[in-house]
């Protein structure tokens, strides 16, 4: 099985007969059945038909499972030098289209972020096609990124790191209030927003297809975590509420 440090990576990308597919191997979180609706790594949305097992011989197959080592998921159709991703699979309200000449050296990578859809995600605050193209174009259109800006992009996504230290800092802020905090949560969210900027910073950044898309993708997903906060504070609350009636009553 194919890994880096832990992280599961792509087989290989290939086309057949006009149509893009990505496989794993067949070993961790093995698949041994095709007429099972799943979502694969939080972005692959699969149905019969959509998924297939790969024989020795680099054949799909659509039987029964027999011991293969590698299975693959249809992403997309290749038409008029595009990959254009399948809908259906990741759950798309836009078109997606990625120029041919970035197939070969698409990865995991560029479809998720910690078990996070970046297509998916993108698609949810935007409200027009995505294309990926091979140049910048001199005309209007701003719904085409390049190869290079995509890169950059993904780079912007929350890390499971952020994630955590951001929870961590949140819930800190709400718990403080009932309990002594044993690290100063806050600061060490800062500290680190700081270590990702001074990287960033490093690095070369160009404007992207559109305004602060990167700081909305960063605060879409960690908005969801507010409602667990309010759910928590609620529950210290009661729980405050409970312990002083005992007393009373003690």
């Amino acid at each position: 099985m194919k890994r880096i440090k832990n992280k599961i990576i792509m087989n290989r990308i290939f086309e057949k007969d006009n149509k893009i597919y990505i496989s794993f191997e067949n070993s961790w979180r093995p698949v041994y059945s095709l007429d099972s609706e799943f979502t694969s790594r939080g972005t692959f949305h699969l149905r019969p038909g959509l998924y297939f097992f790969i024989d020795e011989y680099g054949n799909l197959e659509q039987g029964s499972f027999n011991n293969q080592d590698e299975w693959a998921i249809e992403i997309g159709d290749l038409k008029d030098e595009y990959l254009i991703l399948n809908a259906e699979v990741f759950n798309l309200k836009h078109e997606v289209r990625i120029h041919s000449s970035f197939i070969d050296k698409l990865k995991l990578k560029h479809f998720v972020t910690n078990r996070m859809s970046n297509f998916k995600k993108i698609d949810d605050l935007i409200n027009e096609d995505f294309i990926i193209v091979p140049e910048v174009y001199d005309d209007d259109s701003k719904n085409h990124i390049t190869f290079e800006e995509y890169n950059e992009l993904i780079k912007s996504f929350p890390t499971k790191t952020t994630l955590d230290h951001y929870t961590n800092k949140v819930l800190s802020e709400k718990i403080e209030e009932h309990f002594e905090l044993n690290k100063n949560y806050e600061g060490i969210y800062e500290r680190h927003i700081e270590r990702r900027e001074k990287v960033k910073n490093k690095s070369i950044n160009q404007p992207l297809f559109s305004d602060n898309i990167d700081s909305q993708i960063t605060e879409n997903e960690i908005q969801k975590f507010n409602l667990a906060f309010q759910k928590l504070e609620v529950l210290l609350e009661n729980e405050g509420v409970h312990e002083k009636n005992g007393k009373r009553k003690y």
